[in-house]
């Protein structure tokens, strides 16, 4: 081999090994970036997760101009779960929660993340208020199904869950966070109300539909 052809083997050689040692680089900042987002207990994503995707799908609705729907939801009477059935029990019930929200979910877009504590929130993109209350509703419902035991059974059987939803087309003069403070308040309202149902959040466009959202 003549000394130019070596030199062109050699250059060829290490060009190969570092294309191997990006492709192996990119691979594993994408595995420690899944795991920054996800939630260790419950394997969804995470509240840092949650940040980061609300902020990217509300611009995203705020340029297409379509509607962005949330929901808040947290396990109702969750202290006193932990207290009568103890901590390792309680956060079996998370992670039947979690996964058990997330089965509802059917478009790539909608996502579960775990908010902090017994407190999720879904993010629906491109989904009317109609929408958000019906995957509510069938949240709820599911969660009930699950059948497991309730810390308090004067008011409930088994474990349930509130939620609160609320829905708008971004724009300049709404943000995320406000529709995330909106959110937290219906639920706030459902369970003022006695818990285990649906509560959409007051907004002028939403009043008409108030009536519509059912608790049993």
């Amino acid at each position: 081999m003549s000394p130019r052809n070596a030199i062109l083997s050699t250059q060829l050689i290490i060009s190969i090994q570092q294309d191997h040692f990006y492709q192996h680089l990119n691979k594993i900042n994408q595995k420690l970036e899944e795991i920054a987002f996800q939630d260790r207990l419950t394997q969804i994503p995470n509240r840092h997760y949650f940040d980061y995707y609300l902020d990217q799908e509300w611009r995203r609705m705020a340029r297409e101009k379509q509607a962005f729907s949330l929901i808040v939801c947290d396990v109702d009477f969750f202290k006193a779960y932990n207290d009568t059935f103890g901590h390792l029990q309680g956060d079996y019930c998370l992670q039947k929660v979690a996964h058990s929200l997330e089965s509802i979910l059917q478009r790539p877009a909608d996502k579960v993340t775990r908010y902090g504590g017994e407190e999720f929130v879904i993010i629906l993109p491109n989904t009317e208020v109609e929408g958000a209350i019906h995957v509510a509703q069938k949240m709820r419902l599911a969660i009930k199904q699950l059948k497991l035991p309730s810390a308090n059974q004067k008011v409930s059987q088994y474990v349930t869950i509130s939620l609160g939803v609320t829905s708008v087309v971004p724009s300049q003069k709404t943000s995320p966070r406000q529709l995330l403070d909106e959110a937290d308040k219906a639920l706030y309202q459902a369970k003022k109300q006695g818990r285990d149902r649906v509560v959409l959040a007051k907004r002028p466009t939403l009043t008409t539909l108030q009536n519509q959202v059912c608790v049993n």
